[in-house]
């Protein structure tokens, strides 16, 4: 009887934490993909709704003058006037994302992604997005995003 009563609870309780992983997995997508909608809309509140206070931006790349690596820290607030601003019809920000993979632990979610960034339909570059989220309780915040940048992607 007591081994009935713990398979039926072992069996539950693996059902509901699946459905927890399931919906972060889901929100934490969600969350990364509102990102790409306000970059194409030009929507700064949906922007901020989804970025933490803190947030840091870097760019890792090889330097054209020197072929060493390099980092770029780019400044948050720049970022978000720049997607606010209006752009040109056909010059609107298009970021393409495939390969998406997130790692959830707790109040951590680790999101990797490959990406082809256009402006409108013209081609500019590609590269890797890796981004950190953190839930705060009631919402998943990006806190931190650190891209690569390449002229074309294999």
């Amino acid at each position: 009887m007591k081994l009935t009563y713990l398979i039926i609870f072992l069996s539950v309780s693996s059902q509901i934490y699946g459905q927890t992983d399931s919906l972060s997995y889901e929100a934490v997508k969600s969350t990364v993909n509102n990102l790409f909608v306000a970059m194409k809309e030009s929507d700064s509140s949906l922007l901020r709704s989804i970025l933490d206070p803190e947030l840091r931006l870097q760019t890792v790349y090889t330097s054209r003058k020197t072929g060493d690596p390099a980092m770029h820290f780019g400044d948050p607030e720049e970022f978000i006037e720049a997607v606010a601003k209006p752009k040109e019809p056909g010059k609107e920000w298009n970021e393409v994302i495939k390969n998406l993979q997130v790692e959830i632990d707790e109040n951590l979610a680790q999101v990797w992604m490959e990406y082809s960034f256009y402006l409108g339909l013209e081609y500019s570059h590609c590269g890797v997005n890796a981004m950190q989220l953190f839930w705060n309780g009631e919402s998943w915040k990006i806190f931190q995003i650190t891209d690569t940048r390449h002229e074309s992607c294999q």
